[in-house]
């Protein structure tokens, strides 16, 4: 079997705006603690990327993405 699999393009698809954080978290009905935790950052880190203090990484953005994901195929 042979299975083209795609690798995640940041060039594509990075968005770095806090506002598409801000979204993500309440779709997942998550405190910025909670997801931090999730995540694997420190709390002050998800605060400053949901404020807008520091840039959204692309790894912290694929894996929120993919915790919404998950939420709306259990729901």
């Amino acid at each position: 079997m042979n299975i083209k699999i795609k690798k995640p393009n940041a060039m594509k698809h990075h968005r770095s705006d806090h506002a598409y954080v801000r979204r993500m978290l309440k779709l997942l009905d998550l405190t910025q603690k909670e997801a931090a935790e999730l995540v694997g950052i420190s709390h002050r880190s998800m605060q400053r990327i949901a404020c807008g203090d520091t840039p959204l990484t692309y790894p912290v953005q694929v894996t929120l993405e993919l915790m919404v994901v998950q939420a709306r195929e259990s729901a």
